[in-house]
C-alpha cells in the first residue's frame, strides 16, 4: 500500500480525440461534471470552482444560477445580464461549459420553461407560440451565442424536454419539432461552427427507458432528424443496466440513419448513501466511488464519446439528490472526488475502449451484476489499461504480450482519507506475469492494472513532478484591448532547474506555436503569448491550450482569446 497524494492538473483536452465515437463532431474532451454548483448555490463561484478545477473535468455542464437560462439573461426584453454566467463561462481556469439556453426544470430554478420570461403565464392554451415568441426567442439565442462564441462550442437548447417537467407542459410534438428546428436555425446562423446537442432524455432510477426511447422516436418521425449533432440522454440506474440502456438507444439511432453520431451521457451516478429514490439500494461510500469507474468503463467501452458525473457539490438532507456529488453537503471531499480525479488523470486521454469480458446485464434496479466485466483502454502510442471487477468475486485471466513481466494494479476506491479529506490512500501492488499470463482475484470494487516498468520491485506511480503551471492571467485576453491585457502571460514554477518546452495549441489539437525550447533554473518564471502562430500571423479568437512540457511529466492549462 501505499500514499498518493494526487496533485491537481489541468489535462490537454483537445489534443486527443475519440475515434470510438464517430462523426464529426468530436468532443476535445472525455469527462465532464453535471452540477458542478448544484448546491449550496448561494455561494461565490470562487468556492466552487478551484474545487471543480482539482477534479480535472474539462467540460461542465447546468451550471444552475451561472447558466445562461432566459429568465436569469435577458428578465425583460433588452434587458440584458451577463454577469453570473460569464463568471462560470469565462471562468480563469479554462474549464469549458455546455450552456442550457432555455432552463433546466420547472419547480428548481427554471419556472417558465421555454416561454418569453415577459410573457410567460400558466394560462391554458398560453404557452410558447411561433407566431408571437419566435422573433424574442431568435433574438435571445442569437445574442447569447454570439456572445460566448469565441470560448463555447456545444450548446443545449434546454434538459429532459420529454418529461412533463417543462412548461408549457403537453407540448405537442409536431410544435416542439418546430421550435427544435427553429432553435438549431438560429444557432447555426450565429456561430456556424456551433455544435447543438438533443436536449437530455430523462433518466431515474427506477424509470422506465422505454418511454424515453418512444419519445425519441415520435420525435424523429416528426422531423426532429438534422435539429442536433451529438445524442444525449442519462442514466441513474444500478451501473449493471447501463449496457442494456445503451444498446437500446444505439437501436433507435440505427433505425434513423445516425448510428455514427456521437453520444453523450451527461448525467449519470449515485448517491454515497441509500436514503433516495434515485439512487440503487446497493449506494454507498464505496459503492459511490466504485461507480465512478464501472458507470464511465461500461459506457466508453460500449461508444460512448463522453461521460458527465453527477454532480460535485452535494445537495444536504432532507433531499431526494443528497449526497450525490463528490464533495458532502458541507464541501468535503468524499472517496469519491479521489476516484473521479484518479479516473480523469489515467483515462482522460485514451484514444479507443473494449470491453473484453461482460458479465450479467439485465435491467432489474435491485440486484444483478454478476460474472467478470473488463474493460480495455487503448492509447495512440501503443499504451494500454484495463478496468476490472467481478461482484461475485470470480478470478481474470490476463493474458499479455509475453514478454510484458509485470503489472500494477491499484483498486480505485480509496482505502481512506484523512480527518482533513486532503489526500487519499490507494491500495496498490505489482504482480508478476508467467509469459504475459495471471489469475487476478477480482471484486466488486474496480482496480486499475496497468503495464510495470520492467524492474521486479514496486516503484512510484511516478517520478516526482519537477514543476507547477498556474493559470495564465488576464484570461480572456485581448490583443488589441489595453484594458484586458495585449498578451497572454503563462506563469510557472520549476524545482529544479532543467529542459522544458511551452507549446501552444488550438482546440483541435493542431500546435499553433513553440514559445520556448529550452534550459530553464529553478524558481518562477513566466513567458507571454500575443496571439500570433509561428509564421507570426494573428490567429482567431477561441479557446487555445498551452502545455508546459518535462523530461517525465506536462502540465496544461487553458486560455480564451477575444478580438
Amino acid at each position: 500500500m501505499k500514499k498518493l497524494n494526487i496533485p491537481t492538473v489541468m489535462l490537454l483536452a483537445g489534443l486527443f480525440l475519440c475515434q470510438n465515437a464517430m462523426g464529426q463532431n468530436q468532443a476535445p474532451f472525455r469527462f465532464g461534471i453535471n452540477f458542478p454548483y448544484r448546491s449550496p448555490e448561494a455561494a461565490a463561484l470562487s468556492t466552487y470552482l478551484p474545487l471543480l478545477n482539482e477534479t480535472g473535468a474539462a467540460v461542465m455542464r447546468q451550471m444552475t444560477y451561472a447558466d445562461v437560462h432566459w429568465q436569469q439573461i435577458e428578465i425583460n426584453d433588452g434587458e440584458w445580464n451577463f454577469t453570473y454566467a460569464d463568471s462560470s463561462i469565462l471562468n480563469s481556469y479554462g474549464i469549458q461549459s455546455v450552456p442550457t439556453l432555455y432552463g433546466i426544470s420547472a419547480g428548481e430554478n427554471d419556472t417558465i420553461g421555454l416561454q418569453v420570461p415577459w410573457l410567460a403565464c400558466s394560462d391554458p392554451g398560453c404557452g410558447w407560440q411561433v407566431e408571437r415568441d419566435s422573433a424574442f426567442s431568435r433574438n435571445y439565442v442569437q445574442t447569447v451565442v454570439n456572445h460566448y462564441k469565441p470560448v463555447v462550442k456545444y450548446w443545449e437548447v434546454s434538459n429532459e424536454m420529454a418529461s412533463k417537467m417543462h412548461r408549457p407542459i403537453g407540448l405537442p410534438m409536431v410544435d416542439y419539432v418546430e421550435f427544435m428546428q427553429l432553435n438549431y436555425q438560429w444557432i447555426k446562423s450565429a456561430d456556424p461552427q456551433a455544435v447543438v446537442v438533443l436536449p437530455g432524455l430523462l433518466g431515474t432510477c427506477g424509470v422506465p427507458l422505454e418511454g424515453q426511447r418512444d419519445w425519441l422516436r415520435s420525435f424523429l418521425e416528426n422531423g426532429g432528424l438534422g435539429t442536433f449533432e451529438i445524442m444525449n440522454y442519462h442514466d441513474y440506474n444500478s451501473w449493471w443496466t447501463l449496457p442494456g440502456h445503451l444498446d437500446s438507444l444505439m437501436a433507435v439511432m440505427a433505425d434513423f440513419g445516425i448510428e455514427t453520431m456521437p453520444i453523450w451521457c451527461t448525467e449519470s451516478s449515485i448517491s454515497s448513501v441509500a436514503g433516495s429514490e434515485i439512487t440503487p439500494a446497493y449506494s454507498s461510500v464505496d459503492q459511490q466511488a466504485a461507480d465512478v469507474w464501472r458507470r464511465s468503463a461500461l459506457l466508453l467501452g460500449k461508444g460512448l464519446q463522453t461521460y458527465f458525473w453527477q454532480s460535485m457539490w452535494s445537495s444536504g438532507y432532507p433531499s431526494e439528490w443528497q449526497e450525490f456529488g463528490l464533495l458532502n453537503f458541507q464541501g468535503k471531499k468524499k472517496k469519491s472526488f479521489y476516484s473521479y480525479q484518479l479516473l480523469v488523470e489515467k483515462m482522460d486521454h485514451f484514444d479507443t475502449a473494449e470491453i473484453l469480458s461482460l458479465g450479467t446485464v439485465n435491467d432489474d434496479n435491485a440486484s444483478g451484476g454478476e460474472g467478470v466485466w473488463v474493460v480495455q483502454f487503448n492509447w495512440p502510442d501503443g499504451t494500454r489499461r484495463w478496468v476490472a471487477w467481478s461482484p461475485d468475486g470470480q478470478s481474470y485471466n490476463l493474458q499479455l504480450d509475453s514478454e510484458i513481466n509485470n503489472v500494477t494494479v491499484t483498486t480505485v476506491v480509496p482505502n481512506s482519507l484523512p480527518p482533513d479529506g486532503q489526500s487519499a490512500v490507494f491500495a496498490q501492488s505489482q504482480i508478476a506475469l508467467n509469459q504475459g499470463a495471471a489469475q487476478l482475484s477480482l471484486s466488486s470494487i474496480p482496480v486499475l492494472i496497468e503495464v510495470a516498468p520492467a524492474i521486479g520491485v514496486l516503484t512510484p506511480e511516478r517520478p516526482l513532478q519537477n514543476f507547477q503551471l498556474y493559470p495564465s492571467y488576464p484570461n480572456p485576453f485581448n490583443t488589441k484591448n489595453n484594458t484586458s491585457g495585449h498578451s497572454a502571460i503563462i506563469r510557472f514554477s520549476l524545482f529544479h532547474p532543467g529542459q522544458i518546452r511551452i507549446k501552444v495549441f488550438n482546440q483541435i489539437g493542431q500546435e499553433v506555436i513553440t514559445l520556448f525550447n529550452g534550459y530553464k533554473n529553478n524558481g518562477n518564471s513566466e513567458i507571454s503569448w500575443d496571439g500570433k502562430d509561428k509564421d507570426g500571423h494573428p490567429v482567431v479568437s477561441g479557446v487555445y491550450y498551452f502545455r508546459l512540457e518535462g523530461e517525465q511529466h506536462s502540465q496544461t492549462g487553458k486560455m480564451i482569446l477575444l478580438r
